[in-house]
C-alpha cells in the first residue's frame, strides 16, 4: 500500500512540475520555430532587386473600358522571393519561365490585371503617361497579392491595343 501511495505521489509531483515547466518556461522554445515561420508568411521581406524573382504573366487579353477597344498584354515584374513563396508561388518555377509556379496564383494575377484593363479606357492609354499609369495600377494590384513594398519594376514585353 505504501509503495502505491509513493508511486502515485511521485507521479502527481512529476506531472505538476512538468506542467509548471511547460507553462512558465518552455512555450517560447516549443513554439519559436512555428512563430518564426508564421512571421515570414505574414511579413515578407521587403523588395530587394538582388534577390528578387522575375515573373512573366500573359498574354492577358481583355476588353478596355468603353466600347470597341481591346488590349493584350504580357507583363514581367520583380517580386520579393519571400513574398512569392508566402503567396504560394515558387522561385524555381518563376525565374526565366512563365508564371509564378502556381496555377492558382497565376489565375488570381490574371484576373486582377484583367480588372485593371477593364477599368482603363483606350483614350487613357493613348495619353502621355498612360502606359506608366497602367503600370502603376498593375503594381498596386500585385502588391495586394504579395504585400506592400514587395514589388519592383513592372514591364510590358507586349502591349497591343485595338
Amino acid at each position: 500500500m505504501r509503495g502505491l501511495i509513493r508511486t502515485v505521489a511521485t507521479l502527481l509531483v512529476g506531472v505538476a512540475v512538468g506542467a509548471a515547466g511547460v507553462y512558465y518556461g518552455f512555450p517560447g522554445l516549443i513554439h519559436s520555430r512555428a512563430v518564426a515561420a508564421a512571421e515570414v508568411k505574414l511579413t515578407p521581406k521587403p523588395f530587394n532587386a538582388a534577390t528578387a524573382a522575375v515573373v512573366t504573366e500573359g498574354p492577358i487579353e481583355s476588353n478596355l473600358a468603353g466600347a470597341g477597344h481591346y488590349a493584350s498584354v504580357t507583363l514581367s515584374f520583380q517580386v520579393s522571393a519571400s513574398a512569392l513563396a508566402a503567396a504560394g508561388g515558387s522561385v524555381a518555377g518563376s525565374s526565366g519561365s512563365t508564371g509564378t509556379g502556381s496555377p492558382l496564383l497565376d489565375g488570381r494575377i490574371d484576373n486582377l490585371v484583367t480588372d485593371v484593363l477593364r477599368q482603363t479606357t483606350y483614350t487613357q492609354l493613348q495619353q502621355s503617361g498612360g502606359v506608366s499609369a497602367l503600370k502603376a495600377s498593375i503594381s498596386e494590384v500585385l502588391q495586394s497579392v504579395f504585400g506592400p513594398g514587395t514589388i519592383g519594376a513592372v514591364y510590358f514585353s507586349k502591349l497591343v491595343t485595338q
